[in-house]
């Protein structure tokens, strides 16, 4: 449920047009907004709650690797399920956006407020495009499935620039707006994760170099080199999940897949298929749990809101000032994954857990999806056109499950605040008791 270019403030930060930033500037401190990634680890907990209560003979055979609300760790390293839930926010392993080489990124347009040189839009779109900030946003940008759009771009508009002295060519609350334009949506992206069908499934640059893979027609081992630099890839193919933790077969490469395709004959250890399998499946339920969340299936990107200024320094000399203001916060999302203060977070606002889900719905804890001819797409459909019933904050629902179905039903749009008035918690709870019910069940499903 991360937020999409998580701190667009980063791009002010670095987009001040100078070779070099002092610390400090004028200006309003950016709004601090307490955002959980944890949410996804408690969904996934609370369904295999339900799945122990409902079915405890298949339960038994996941406890081991169901994992914890711990959060530490690299890619791969926990090997449980709550890991890969909570990691999908945090590197992008099916498509590498964001990652370290920089051909795998979607492509992205600014509009070009005021009216100065075009000098100035390059150094700041150049900027954007290796700001540590907007990189770790298009992890994010495949999380997000509307089956009706015609593409998967992800537009935020209005974002308001204002400039002084030396950039006054920028003008004054100029609107700027930003499209990211991903080629893969979350839908695309589970597949991919779960049923590959021997096509590219997973880019990996955690691979371990002490860490082999065999490939059996030659009885050897291999590896792509003995030190792992961070910018080389291990490319994965498989036919699927299941079958990769069944057989281990797989086909493996490195460098880019389009130039080298991952060659078949590759059969990872058990010890390997627990370090892949777990965390791609806990990725898969992130992706689900995506779709309970009306902004996600709008296409509707979210960032925190905003106001800061920045100085401009050029040579040692203060020629001016950039004010950036963003009213983008996503007010359902903030609203329900809010933490408190607790270590674990105490994540309150969920409310639902998996006894009430088995008191709710006592003969069907489960969304069965077998007799479907997609089970894969059934369970996405069912969760997305759920929480697409409902508005986000800049685009109505289709309605059928109370309010809020039109964003004037949100008696404060982009609300971040931690304790909102008693209309507004009345329709994020009414999201809520829809939605986060039905994901439980669907992730234990």
């Amino acid at each position: 449920m991360k937020s999409v270019l998580i701190s667009f403030m980063g791009l002010l930060l670095i987009t001040s047009l100078l070779p070099a930033q002092p610390a400090g500037g004028g200006g309003e401190e950016e709004n601090h907004i307490m955002h959980s990634q944890n949410i996804h680890q408690y969904i996934v907990l609370e369904a295999f709650k339900v799945l122990e209560a409902a079915a405890p003979r298949v339960a038994l055979k996941l406890k081991d690797h169901i994992g914890t609300m711990n959060t530490s760790g690299a890619p791969w390293s926990q090997r449980t399920i709550a890991a890969g839930a909570y990691r999908e926010d945090e590197e992008d392993v099916c498509y590498a956006y964001g990652g370290p080489i920089a051909s795998y990124d979607p492509d992205m347009d600014m509009t070009k407020p005021g009216w100065c040189i075009g000098e100035v839009y390059y150094q700041i779109e150049d900027r954007l495009r290796k700001d540590a900030d907007y990189l770790h946003g298009l992890v994010t940008t495949t999380h997000f499935w509307d089956p009706d759009a015609s593409n998967n771009f992800l537009t935020k508009d209005d974002i308001l620039i204002s400039g002084t002295w030396g950039v006054v060519c920028l003008g004054t609350n100029s609107p700027m707006s930003i499209t990211i334009k991903p080629d893969h949506n979350a839908m695309d992206k589970v597949r991919r994760l779960l049923a590959p069908d021997n096509q590219l499934a997973i880019i990996d640059f955690w691979w371990d170099p002490n860490d082999p893979y065999w490939l059996e027609p030659n009885q050897t081992f291999w590896v792509p080199a003995s030190v792992n630099d961070g910018m080389t890839e291990v490319t994965m193919a498989y036919e699927s999940l299941a079958d990769l933790y069944n057989t281990g077969e797989c086909a493996l490469s490195t460098g880019d897949p389009a130039n080298f395709p991952p060659a078949p004959g590759f059969v990872l250890s058990e010890a390997q298929r627990d370090k892949y399998v777990w965390e791609i499946f806990g990725r898969a339920c992130h992706l689900l749990t995506d779709m309970s969340v009306p902004a996600h299936t709008h296409r509707d990107i979210h960032m925190p809101n905003s106001n800061k200024t920045v100085p401009v320094i050029i040579a040692e000399v203060h020629v001016g000032n950039i004010t950036i203001e963003i009213t983008d916060a996503d007010s359902y999302e903030i609203w329900v994954s809010h933490s408190g203060s607790g270590n674990p977070p105490d994540l309150s606002n969920i409310n639902w857990d998996a006894q009430m889900v088995l008191n709710q719905y006592p003969q069907e804890p489960f969304i069965d999806p077998s007799n479907e001819p997609d089970p894969l797409f059934f369970l996405m459909n069912s969760m997305r056109s759920l929480a697409a019933s409902f508005a986000s904050d800049e685009f109505d629902g289709s309605g059928g499950n109370g309010l809020p179905v039109y964003t004037t039903d949100i008696p404060v749009p982009h609300c971040d605040v931690l304790n909102p008035s008693s209309n507004q918690v009345a329709v994020m709870e009414n999201i809520r008791d829809v939605t986060v019910p039905s994901i439980i069940r669907g992730i234990s499903s």
